[in-house]
Formats: structure tokens, sequence, C-alpha cells
């Protein structure tokens, strides 16, 4: 009898806006430590307006693309097609100290875990 074997991630995903391409797009971040970026080819060295490929834009012949996404969705999908699965969705609560006002925000955190091989 074997049992089954997982790996747990922990990523939020942000919104950015990329100036050199004027284009808004989101990214996958995973806890410090984590090596989920080592599965999508990204540099902000090679940023080019030529050579920036939106995760949706991948074609047969890209050689290369970057952690960007049209959507949240498109992250996830990007996630689930290589295995991994949402357990559990939270909100982290965070605060930045304005000025004159305190803004509180929230973000999604989401907990995935894939089966080991």
């Amino acid at each position: 009898q074997s049992s089954k074997h997982f790996s747990y991630l922990i990523v939020t995903i942000h919104s950015r806006y990329d100036n050199v391409n004027e284009k808004g797009y989101y990214s996958i971040q995973a806890e410090e430590g984590d090596s989920i970026i080592a599965l999508i080819n990204y540099s902000a060295k090679q940023r080019t307006k030529k050579a920036v490929l939106f995760y949706g834009a991948l074609t047969d012949t890209a050689k290369i693309y970057f952690n960007y996404f049209a959507s949240t969705s498109q992250a996830l999908q990007y996630l689930d097609e290589r295995g991994w699965q949402v357990l559990t969705i939270i909100s982290s609560i965070s605060r930045y100290d304005g000025n004159i006002y305190n803004i509180l925000y929230t973000t999604p955190v989401y907990y995935l875990r894939k089966e080991r091989n």
C-alpha cells in the first residue's frame, strides 16, 4: 500500500502595470523560497516590446514567456495545467499608513497542492 505525497504552495496574484509595453497584467508571487517562478521563464532584464509574451499569447514556437497573465483566472488556469489544485483561499489584510488616512486592503492568498510522483 502506497500513500500519496503532495507538494504545497502558497501564492498571491498581484495586479501590475508594465510601463514598457503600456499594458496591465497579473503576476503570480510565491512565498519566499518557493520555486514556482522556476516554472515561469521571467526576467525583468529581458523585457522589451518585442520579447514580452503574455501567457495567453503563447504560441507553439515561443521559446520564452513571462509571469504575465491577462487575469487572475488565467493565472489560476496556468497553475491548474501544471497539476496544482486550489485547497482554499483566504484574505490577507494589510494596512498602508498614509499622511492623513490609514488604508486597509485585502489580498487573496491561494493555498495549493500538487501530487508528487
